[in-house]
């Protein structure tokens, strides 16, 4: 019986393990400097962007129309771009780019 319980504790907490080390990566937070959009995506350029990601690139952040939620998080971008907050992203590696699914805003 304890066996079991000592089983069932740990199965329940290792999604949490997980996922807190899913979403603990994050970009550094940059003031962005341009933002080039075409009709699939656009490129949002970050003062000082670095690559935790390992993407092997820190030059721009790929921002995808098709995204979850592409409005809401196009939104935020640019109101941080118009009002010249600090931006910080995450996301996964596409051909060697950061692509954004999701987005900071420092206050």
């Amino acid at each position: 019986m304890k066996l079991k319980s000592v089983c069932l504790a740990i199965a329940m907490s290792l999604p949490l393990v997980f996922a807190s080390n899913a979403n603990a990566t994050q970009t550094n937070y940059g003031k962005i400097t341009l933002i080039k959009s075409t009709t699939v995506q656009a490129y949002i350029y970050v003062e000082g962007l670095n690559d935790p990601f390992g993407c092997g690139n820190n030059t721009f952040v790929r921002f995808y129309w098709g995204t979850t939620e592409s409005n809401k998080l196009w939104s935020m971008i640019l109101a941080a771009q118009m009002s010249g907050k600090q931006v910080s992203f995450e996301g996964t590696c596409v051909s060697g780019f950061l692509a954004a699914n999701a987005v900071y805003v420092s206050s």
